[in-house]
């Protein structure tokens, strides 16, 4: 048996709902903070971009959360504007989304 550790895991659930809102769920300040953080700063080239607005790969972005006086800042580093995010959170650890379609629901993983 394989020592469990921290170095990587999955985490899959179904949602029902379409694969463009929750991309925009996750892919714009505006989504980010309809459901998760206090506030999500995107930059672009150093400079804000709207909180409707897509993030593209090289945005960075400062997350603010509920209750938690601090923030978290991190760099995009895939975004294809439909179903597939890959961004650094805490330094350098790869968080990937995944949207696939799945009957009635949307495999998130």
């Amino acid at each position: 048996m394989n020592k469990l550790t921290w170095e990587s895991f999955t985490k899959r659930i179904h949602i029902h709902a379409t694969t463009e809102k929750l991309y925009w769920c996750w892919a714009t300040s505006e989504g980010l903070t309809s459901w998760f953080l206090k506030d999500a700063v995107f930059l672009r080239d150093n400079k804000p971009i709207n909180k409707s607005d897509f993030i593209k790969p090289n945005d960075t972005y400062s997350w603010y959360w509920h209750n938690w006086d601090g923030k978290e800042e991190g760099k995009i580093i895939e975004a294809n504007g439909k179903d597939f995010i890959k961004f650094l959170f805490a330094g350098n650890c790869e968080v990937t989304i995944n949207l696939e379609q799945k009957k009635e629901t949307i495999l998130l993983s």
